[in-house]
């Protein structure tokens, strides 16, 4: 089960040190410390089932698609969410989870910081 509380903050750190942070942060929001890609998949599987409702969610899985993260194919709502927690956009990400995790609803500073990732 993700663990929507856990605290990610990453981006302020340089180098391969915010690498780490990131790969650390992931996977302990994930609640593992090893790679498991069922496990990742399943947790990926829960947040879409569990947010794919919320207007906001489905306008920054919309976005995602628009964007299309620089591949040559379509992407679907599943691959839209791995790509949201690649580095670049993960920690902001993971902040619009804990708000829909929390209070049902993204906040529209988060929102419109996510947003503007994708732009």
């Amino acid at each position: 089960m993700y663990n929507y509380t856990y605290d990610v903050s990453y981006l302020h750190i340089p180098g391969d040190a915010g690498d780490t942070a990131y790969r650390k942060a992931f996977l302990g929001a994930n609640n593992t410390n090893m790679w498991s890609d069922t496990l990742i998949k399943d947790n990926q599987n829960e947040i879409y089932n569990k947010f794919k409702d919320n207007d906001k969610f489905k306008s920054i899985l919309k976005k995602g698609k628009e964007y299309g993260f620089q591949l040559p194919f379509e992407l679907d709502n599943h691959y839209v969410i791995s790509m949201l927690c690649s580095f670049n956009c993960y920690e902001t990400f993971h902040k619009c989870l804990k708000d829909l995790f929390n209070t049902g609803e993204i906040s529209d500073e988060i929102f419109a910081e996510m947003n503007n990732f994708l732009s």
